[in-house]
């Protein structure tokens, strides 16, 4: 491997490590106000957010046709 190839992981190695930092503080903010909502699931942005005591989860879904009537199981989710 070459130094510019080598410099070019350490960089993106870097890069990554620094965007990890930030995870826990992000899921805070995003259950913070999932609680303040008084909801445990949302759909934002083309996610669905789902919060299940302390632990985060966050899935792309396709998007809805905006003419689409929700599906029954979708009732306990709001659209942020």
């Amino acid at each position: 491997m070459n130094t510019r190839s080598l410099a070019r992981i350490v960089r993106s190695l870097y890069f990554r490590r620094r965007l990890a930092r930030d995870i826990p503080r992000l899921e805070g903010i995003v259950s913070a106000e999932l609680r303040a909502r008084g909801l445990t699931a949302a759909r934002l942005g083309g996610f669905i957010i789902r919060l299940d005591g302390d632990h985060l989860s966050v899935e792309p879904v396709p998007p809805v046709p905006s003419g689409q009537l929700r599906l029954p199981r979708m009732e306990n989710q709001a659209k942020i």
